[in-house]
């Protein structure tokens, strides 16, 4: 019996989720109750499961991505997410900890697949997924999104403010309503949304660590 209790953070490029990942892993990988997912911790030979492959391959072609490397991109995500999680699974009581798991993949997936959003998630939630137990989004300021984004150079740093409140107000509805047909439908789910200004780091982990120590 699987006794893994999956954790995801969540929240739009630049919020700070991975900063604070890595931060979380630094206070709690001492302790082996605690499972921090990243893809260095396994060998070639882990990285390869052909029944989640092929899963992987019928969920994101239904899902209709319209551009050939949205497909690919999409599919080598979320074929990764599950597969890590299916190889942290134990019968041991364990808490697992994945920085952009399921429900963060299949806001993306949403974004650009011209399905409905219901469908979407049919597809992608149903049949055999691994869903995260609990969703811990992390909410901040335009402005703490800017300085993330520009340390990666991942994302134009020039974007007005209120197009960023809108990005974070529509991923954290989309992120509720895709909880919110899980839990109708498969699983209880739990979200949790944190605050964080840029200097609240350790209240932050502090808030998580209580959070999921309780699990």
């Amino acid at each position: 019996m699987n006794k893994t209790c999956y954790i995801e953070l969540s929240g739009i490029s630049g919020s700070g989720k991975s900063f604070i990942f890595k931060k979380l892993k630094q206070k709690l990988s001492d302790n082996e109750k605690y499972h921090f997912i990243e893809k260095c911790n396994y060998s070639k030979t882990q990285l390869i499961h052909p029944v989640l492959l092929l899963n992987s391959i019928f969920k994101i072609s239904k899902c209709k991505l319209l551009f050939t490397k949205h497909f690919f991109k999409y599919l080598k995500l979320w074929y990764f997410t599950q597969l890590f999680m299916y190889r942290e699974a134990s019968s041991d009581e364990r808490i697992v900890i994945i920085d952009e798991g399921t429900f963060h993949r299949a806001r993306a997936i949403r974004h650009y697949s011209p399905v409905t959003n219901n469908n979407v998630r049919k597809l992608l939630f149903k049949g055999n997924t691994i869903i995260s137990d609990i969703v811990i989004n992390i909410n901040t300021t335009p402005e703490i999104i800017h300085q993330f984004r520009e340390s990666r150079g991942t994302r134009a740093i020039n974007i007005p403010a209120d197009e960023i409140y809108d990005e974070i107000s529509k991923s954290t509805i989309g992120t509720r309503e895709d909880i919110d047909f899980v839990n109708n439908s498969i699983k209880d789910v739990l979200f949790i949304n944190i605050d964080y200004n840029g200097k609240n780091l350790d209240a932050v982990i502090k808030e998580i660590h209580q959070t999921i120590s309780t699990q």
